[in-house]
């Protein structure tokens, strides 16, 4: 069952000591309204046995994490990427050449617009707020990393004053690639595993 088998991934990582943040997808077994909720622990028998390295979070998700002994903190902002390819597939978004939005022009028109899912509730269900829409980005608080999964191909920039690195990262079933993100230098690099027959 995929279940039992991410769960034991997720064991092997966590048990080496490196901690992992799971965002849950729209096809996940959680709630079905932005902001979702996290997954709930019982997908994860044998990993919840490292409750300080796992991290389940909602989606979208936020996040600030201190890098260095000298307390830098780097700040995360992201999605499963859902309110990306809605955007694009419902508002035919076209770049400055005339050419359809990549997936990472179209993170960096969230950024401008301050927005994560301006197609909400319309076309992606979100929860109504009377007070505070918790889809609105602060104004002056630019997180240093803006990021939507499963992307159809890998993308990355950095934008703004405050040098926010923009990060639409594949979707790992459909093409086999991950990425890393070094937090001290906001550098990125593209993974591919491949089959080996």
């Amino acid at each position: 069952d995929a279940v039992k088998e991410m769960d034991a991934f997720l064991s092997l990582i966590l048990s080496s000591g490196i901690p992992v943040h799971i965002l849950p997808g729209d096809t996940d077994p959680t709630s079905l309204h932005w902001p979702q909720r996290p997954l709930h622990s019982s997908l994860f028998r044998t990993s919840a046995s490292f409750p300080a390295l796992l991290n389940r979070t909602p989606n979208p998700y936020a996040s600030s994490m201190q890098i260095n002994d000298d307390g830098a903190v780097v700040t995360m902002c992201g999605t499963d990427g859902r309110n990306v390819s809605d955007l694009k597939s419902t508002q035919g978004l076209v770049s400055n050449s005339g050419e359809p939005m990549t997936e990472c022009q179209i993170l960096q028109q969230l950024m401008e617009w301050r927005h994560m899912c301006p197609t909400g509730p319309e076309s992606v269900p979100t929860v109504p707020h009377a007070q505070l829409d918790p889809m609105v980005m602060k104004q002056n608080a630019a997180p240093h990393v803006w990021f939507a999964g499963n992307a159809s191909e890998f993308g990355t920039d950095m934008v703004g004053d405050n040098k926010t690195r923009l990060l639409a990262i594949p979707k790992f079933s459909e093409t086999g690639q991950a990425c890393l993100l070094n937090l001290a230098t906001l550098d990125v690099e593209l993974l591919r595993f491949v089959d080996q027959p």
